[in-house]
């Protein structure tokens, strides 16, 4: 069977290549074959077909005005001819007179004719039923989509997921019936011609000569560069009169060069390079790569690999197998800027993005089948869904770009692997990254990072600051940590609960804890208590306390690992880098073979056996979770600088962060309210005092326009404008003057419903502002805009006094906020408080905004709503205090506004006791002024 489309046909097919290769094995064939309009599947395809020991048979589909031509795959010429086809180096007709390649043609009779006549090898496409007289080369090639008759309901479901054109939508058909078909009448041309073909078919792979480019001076080759460049960056630094320095550079030298990594070394340093000069801000590194001194004296990496205690052996080593991997962080504001100018240097064809596929994944195979086929929820456990789901979950649902992932070559790409067109300058692979790889080409990763572009917006100099201000340390804690770099983040939060950081490598350790695994593997904990002292430190031998000593006898770092074992055991680089790896994947078998070699080595080094073994089986036990130390050095950096600009320069860093958090709600509460803590006033929006952005106002915040939901910067600098000849003096004023092109009825409710007027001397309704705009707008057009000023300005007020609006009840003003921001802006309008105390704790407040059935309430905290079933009545607009526990919330108090009195029940003193204690100072600060514990007999007020 040669015409199977593969599920990579998205979205034409359901069918699998781990499936189909298995099928077509227990089929019996030899062969496993796949005709798709790409090349996606091919690689998986060569991979599947030799793990079931079958022949893999590669057709490409091209659609003419004569026809459907199918193009197999012969022999590597063919398959490069093929590919330079696809990406238009080569034309329609030089593709028909390539050889390595089959054609099959499926058309009219007429065109084949004439065609077979040229090209004498061509194939004729028919299925059983067709009449194959008079026809000189016919080929069974009916199309296959699905692999049994079971799987054509979930072929129905993804192509009205996909919305396949009906013209373009195939019959179904099965490989289990299509193979009966043959079986039946196996002597037929038809059938015979279709082994014929796959005979033919040579065995091939996809590697290609793949060159990493280099520029720069042409008269030295990549090894004199790289020398040249690193050693001069040496002396420049004072740094080759230290023996240290000069001994880790000749060795990293001398490995680098002979394993030929020199060019990918160069590139990420003209990369970086090119970052630079349009302005770009680059990370200080990622990755394995921070343990290198070339890559440092590049200028790729900022950590000094030395003074931080890395090793070169984590990121390259001669005896290792795996190649390098330099990942770049860059500024996500001028990441494509920066692929746009790497373009231009390398040009399209040398430079291209990587592919991926978006999957289907169990819930929005679930939301389809509900959607399409009108299953009710309860009605997917059926046996026929589940083979419905367990089909479709995991197919192609759709093509993407990776992220970060560039090839760059020394050569045209067009001639080395099958592309696609992103843009009228830029290309994309068919191959994703693992394919790459396979194909012998190298990934460069160009990451863009949000926090980068937050920290040039400073206007720090970063690279030269002093890592050891003490007061930067103090202020790395749990209700400090917004926009805090790594550690912002609930875990980040609950781990500096327990562990306030203070020095630089307790940073780089924070980073590295603030993962699942060491939590739950009891890592954290371990380490937590031996550093504060609660439990004693022990070490199994003075080269583990030499490896170990900084973090306390407890393994955090994957190089920590390798260390002990190159030390204590003599392992070479591979073995200590294969130990890492067999570890961190709980390799057993590996496992065992190495801890054999391992205690036989520490026993050289005077460890009795039994100690090695304990050392060895602790070590199994933490390395799974233990982190990237070259990496962990480099975020730390970024960790330090984030926590330094917030520190010193805290204005300026909250309303970057604000302004960068544009429309996510969630995140602006903690910001806004975590600034007003630490005792930043954060003004609201206001119609004469805000501009676009946030801006410092007297040694405050003052929010800008663009926190509210829907206003453009189109609309927003038309107000701005006008507001640059005179501050509006009222509503009517600004109506009058604000082009009436921008005021919609939406976008004057959204104003109304920001407060933006709420400084003005007048107050107007929403259907009196629209009645003003459109009987202004009707006057101008009569008598034009300065004599309907001064005739409208007393009828105007008339309708104000009319219509005065009453004082807004709290519940109305925070649902109105949550319309137009988000979330909750104005805190002591709603609550009386100059912010929320309960940041970051069990207890938060809220506000009753409605009541429901059965003793239930609506509550809403500024951010989202909760429902709470407290045993006590409430009412719409009180303000109460209470537990959430997944999505249920539990009443614990209340809050009297009026006398900022936070009334507690006695029942819950017990357990809130020490979240009272520990939260006192912001409960005062934000200025509640007394605890009431209430009890039947008496009641205990605690004066804050």
């Amino acid at each position: 069977m040669l015409n199977i489309r593969s599920c990579y046909s998205i979205p034409k097919s359901v069918i699998k290549l781990d499936e189909l290769a298995e099928k077509c094995a227990e089929y019996g064939l030899t062969y496993c074959s796949i005709c798709d309009d790409n090349f996606f599947g091919l690689p998986e395809l060569l991979k599947e077909a030799q793990k079931n020991n079958l022949k893999p048979v590669f057709g490409y589909r091209q659609t003419t005005e004569e026809g459907v031509f199918s193009f197999f795959i012969q022999t590597k010429d063919g398959y490069f001819s093929l590919i330079q086809f696809v990406n238009k180096t080569l034309t329609f007709s030089q593709l028909l007179d390539k050889s390595g390649l089959t054609v099959v043609f499926d058309g009219s009779r007429e065109a084949y004719g004439e065609l077979s006549e040229k090209y004498p090898c061509m194939y004729y496409a028919v299925d059983e039923k067709d009449e194959i007289e008079g026809i000189k080369n016919p080929v069974y090639f009916r199309a296959i989509n699905v692999l049994t008759d079971d799987d054509v309901e979930a072929l129905e479901l993804i192509k009205k997921t996909g919305k396949i054109d009906l013209q373009e939508s195939e019959e179904a058909v099965s490989l289990e019936t299509s193979l009966k078909n043959r079986l039946d009448k196996s002597s037929k041309k038809i059938f015979t011609n279709m082994e014929k073909i796959v005979e033919g078919i040579q065995n091939f792979d996809l590697r290609v000569n793949y060159v990493i480019p280099l520029l720069g001076d042409e008269d030295n080759d990549e090894n004199e560069q790289l020398y040249e460049r690193c050693h001069s960056e040496l002396v420049k630094r004072g740094l080759d009169t230290d023996s240290k320095y000069q001994q880790r550079f000749d060795a990293e030298y001398s490995v680098v060069s002979k394993k030929g990594f020199s060019r990918y070394l160069l590139l990420a340093a003209d990369i970086v390079d090119t970052a630079k000069e349009i302005g770009a801000w680059v990370g200080p590194g990622r990755g394995s790569a921070v343990g290198s001194l070339l890559v440092y004296l590049l200028g790729i990496t900022q950590a000094d690999p030395i003074k931080t205690k890395l090793i070169f052996e984590r990121f390259l080593s001669l005896d290792r197998e795996d190649e390098p991997d330099i990942d770049i962080d860059v500024e996500d504001e001028m990441r494509q800027q920066l692929l746009s100018k790497l373009r231009k240097r390398y040009t399209g064809e040398r430079m291209v993005n990587v592919i991926t596929f978006g999957t289907y994944g169990e819930k929005l195979v679930k939301r389809e089948l509900t959607k399409h086929f009108k299953i009710e929820q309860n009605q997917l456990a059926e046996e026929k869904y589940q083979h419905l789901m367990t089909k479709i979950i995991g197919l192609p649902h759709h093509v993407s770009t990776h992220a970060a992932g560039i090839i760059f070559s020394e050569h045209d790409l067009r001639e080395l692997i099958p592309l696609r067109e992103m843009s009228e300058d830029s290309l994309m692979s068919q191959y994703d990254m693992n394919s790459l790889k396979e194909c012998g080409l190298v990934k460069m990763d160009i990451l863009g990072l949000i926090t980068l572009s937050t920290l040039k917006k400073t206007e720090i100099s970063f690279e030269s600051l002093d890592i050891q201000d003490s007061a930067v340390y103090k202020d790395i804690n749990t209700n400090n940590l917004c926009g805090i770099f790594q550690l912002d983040s609930r875990t980040g939060r609950k781990l500096t609960e327990d562990f306030v950081p203070g020095n630089f490598d307790e940073i780089r350790m924070l980073i590295s804890l603030n993962r699942p695994g060491p939590s739950q593997s009891g890592l954290t904990d371990e380490l937590i208590s031996r550093r504060n002292g609660s439990k004693k430190v022990e070490y199994y031998h003075p080269l583990v306390k030499e490896v170990l000593s900084d973090t306390w006898g407890v393994p955090v770092y994957q190089e920590q690992i390798m260390e002990m074992s190159m030390k204590l055991a003599g392992f070479t680089p591979k073995q200590a880098n294969g130990l890492r790896k067999a570890m961190a994947k709980k390799d057993h078998a590996i496992m065992s073979q190495l801890k054999v070699t391992f205690i036989e080595g520490s026993m050289k080094n005077d460890l009795e056996k039994v100690a090695a073994e304990e050392l060895f089986d602790m070590m199994a036990e933490f390395a799974g979770y233990a982190f990237n130390k070259a990496h962990a050095t480099a975020y730390g950096l970024i960790t330090y600088w984030t926590a330094y600009a917030k520190h010193h320069q805290p204005l300026q860093f909250y309303k970057i962060m604000i302004d960068s958090n544009r429309g996510k709600y969630a995140k602006l509460v903690r910001i806004i309210n975590e600034a007003r803590k630490n005792g930043i006033h954060v003004l609201t929006p206001d119609i004469n005092k805000s501009d676009y952005e946030t801006i410092i106002e007297d040694n405050g915040l003052r929010l800008g326009f663009n926190i509210i939901k829907d206003l453009n910067r189109l609309t927003v600098k038309k107000i701005l404008t006008e507001r640059e000849k005179d501050d509006y003096h009222s509503v009517e004023d600004f109506i009058l003057r604000t082009d009436k092109s921008i005021l919609s009825d939406f976008i004057l409710k959204r104003l109304l419903e920001a407060h933006l007027f709420n400084d003005l001397s007048d107050k107007m309704a929403l259907d009196d502002m629209i009645r003003v705009r459109d009987k202004n707008s009707k006057t101008l057009e009569k008598i034009g805009a300065r004599l309907f000023g001064e005739a409208t300005k007393n009828e105007t007020k008339d309708i104000q006094e009319q219509t005065q609006m009453d004082k807004r009840n709290v519940c109305g003003y925070l649902q109105e906020e949550m319309q137009s921001y988000g979330f909750l802006v104005n805190i002591e309008e709603v609550f009386g408080l100059h912010f929320l105390p309960f940041f970051n704790s069990e207890l938060e407040m809220g506000l009753i905004t409605k009541e429901l059935k059965a003793n239930r309430y609506e509550v809403n905290n500024g951010e989202d709503y909760v429902i709470v079933n407290p045993n006590t009545r409430l009412k719409e607009g009180d303000a109460i205090v209470y537990q959430r526990h997944r999505n249920e919330a539990y009443f614990r108090g209340y809050l009297d506004v009026d006398h900022q009195n936070m009334i507690i029940d006695q029942k819950y003193l017990s357990e809130f006791e020490k979240t009272f204690y520990e939260y006192k100072s912001y409960l005062r600060e934000s200025g509640i002024r007394k605890i009431k514990i209430g009890a039947r007999k008496y009641n205990l007020e605690v004066l804050l």
